[in-house]
């Protein structure tokens, strides 16, 4: 893990996936590198709990956004707060010329709340 302005930042590429997972704080609390470490050996599990709930999620949306939604796939992995390992937040990464920004929070190792910053 590298150091960045808000903690610690891996980049994975592998198995046709490509994201970051970070750790947040000073340094890298042991709980939650421990848990980066168990979403990572077991990512293809985790993407799809993750990529089911945006399934879910997407019911009530229009077409076009169901269909943008079917394309996000993860960029970061956040394991924001020391004090919560178990908690973070998830950012998505959708088309090149996107301008939104669509995440999840993590809360007790499984993803809630959908949203989208434009």
């Amino acid at each position: 893990m590298e150091p960045d302005e808000t903690g610690w930042t891996a980049s994975i590429v592998g198995d046709g996936d490509s994201f970051q997972i970070g750790i947040g704080g000073d340094e890298p609390d042991p709980r939650s590198l421990a848990h980066a470490h168990e979403i990572l050996d077991e990512f293809a599990s985790f993407k799809k709990v993750v990529m089911d709930f945006v399934e879910l999620e997407s019911v009530d949306y229009p077409a076009d956004v169901k269909a943008e939604l079917a394309a996000l796939e993860i960029d970061l992995i956040m394991l924001c707060w020391p004090d919560a390992p178990e908690h973070g937040m998830i950012f998505f990464r959708g088309p090149a010329d996107d301008t939104r920004l669509w995440h999840c929070e993590y809360i007790d190792r499984k993803p809630a709340y959908l949203a989208c910053d434009t």
